[in-house]
């Protein structure tokens, strides 16, 4: 569990007498005792939010104002919750978007002032925000948006190294592939592959966890299940609802995929491994054809073994459809029941598959034996 404290808000209310909110480290303390008194376990605190969208007015005369505003709030709570619980961990900046934390160098700006080189070492992760406007325009323009991910690794990873002795974990607590709330891309099949492939980039790029941006209010680029008014029915779910349920069952060992086709535009490909010794496949078919996919494994025997087919595909074959079709189903409504199970089959002597066009596959594989070197 993370918790996100308040930073701003503190402006005076007159209507109610006091400030809106209390951000002091002192009531951030007294939450972490209420937190450890209830039980609950809260693996990293996280210090405020968007600190260049929520910074009080006062501040935000520009981004070096904010940061100095910013770093001291984050030093006082930090301070404040690891006096309450030593061993807390403390998460930051959780910064609006690229932007902002890789063109304006706000993550810089956090780490300057928190990593252990030259700083006051509070920082134990990083929490950052990405939104690469996938849903900005048409899917043969943005399909191969999230392998774009890998250029911002490489660069926080960059910013953490020269600041910072210890590997900070990276948190993305807020994304979404779509984003933004200028298109209704939630509602599309393209968005609901394009997030899956942004889980698929974060597995194979070591995030330590993420968020996905958000619930309800897919008119907005946002959310995965419509509320009253939209464009959905209200409570049905968005092809990306049912692309984030597939991504999901990814495992947590992460193996390299090597393939010939071109990632951003044809197939991409992701393995992962569980802790039971199975195997998980994600396949996100980009282009207009079927793709005859294979697959081998250095250390696993997949000949004989039991798989799980999870498919997602649009009801009229395109990326911009709106219904999709979940494990071979139209018209699924989460809020009735279980989703229907995927197809299950023994792998003959090879796995090979078909990969529809614009599509989500998954084959799950039971644990085998590994093979003999």
């Amino acid at each position: 569990m993370i918790f996100q404290t308040n930073c701003a808000g503190n402006e005076f209310d007159s209507s109610a007498g006091k400030a809106r909110f209390d951000s002091s480290g002192a009531h951030m303390a007294a939450w972490v005792v209420a937190a450890k008194a209830a039980g609950m376990r809260v693996a990293w605190w996280e210090i405020g939010n968007e600190p260049e969208l929520d910074a009080p007015a006062a501040h935000k005369t520009d981004l070096d104002t904010i940061y100095a505003w910013y770093n001291a709030v984050y030093a006082e709570q930090a301070q404040a919750i690891k006096a309450a619980d030593p061993k807390a961990r403390m998460l930051g900046p959780a910064a609006t978007n690229t932007w902002f934390w890789w063109h304006e160098k706000t993550l810089e700006k956090f780490l300057v002032a928190h990593g252990d080189k030259a700083g006051s070492g509070l920082a134990d992760g990083i929490s950052l925000h990405w939104y690469p406007e996938g849903g900005a325009g048409p899917w043969a323009e943005k399909r191969g948006t999230a392998q774009a991910w890998a250029g911002c690794h490489d660069y926080i990873r960059s910013v953490i190294d020269a600041h910072s002795t210890r590997p900070l974990p990276l948190y993305i607590t807020e994304w979404n592939w779509g984003g933004g709330d200028k298109n209704t891309s939630m509602t599309t099949l393209g968005c609901g592959l394009g997030n899956a492939d942004v889980v698929g980039m974060f597995l194979r790029t070591g995030v330590a966890g993420h968020t996905h941006f958000c619930l309800q209010r897919v008119d907005h680029g946002w959310g995965v299940l419509a509320m009253q008014g939209e464009a959905l029915a209200e409570n049905s779910a968005s092809p990306s609802y049912f692309a984030l349920s597939i991504a999901a069952r990814m495992g947590s060992q992460v193996f390299a995929t090597a393939h010939g086709a071109d990632e951003g535009n044809v197939l991409s490909a992701y393995a992962t491994g569980d802790a039971a010794g199975g195997r998980q496949v994600m396949l996100i078919n980009k282009c207009e054809r079927t793709l005859d996919v294979s697959a081998a494994f250095t250390q696993f025997a997949a000949d004989g073994t039991t798989a799980r087919i999870f498919t997602l595909v649009g009801a009229n074959g395109t990326p911009e459809d709106v219904e999709a079709i979940y494990n071979g189903a139209r018209g699924v409504k989460p809020a009735d029941g279980d989703l229907p199970e995927p197809e299950t089959m023994t792998i003959p002597k090879g796995l090979r598959h078909q990969v529809p066009p614009y599509s989500l596959t998954l084959i799950e594989l039971a644990g085998g034996a590994k093979k003999k070197r």
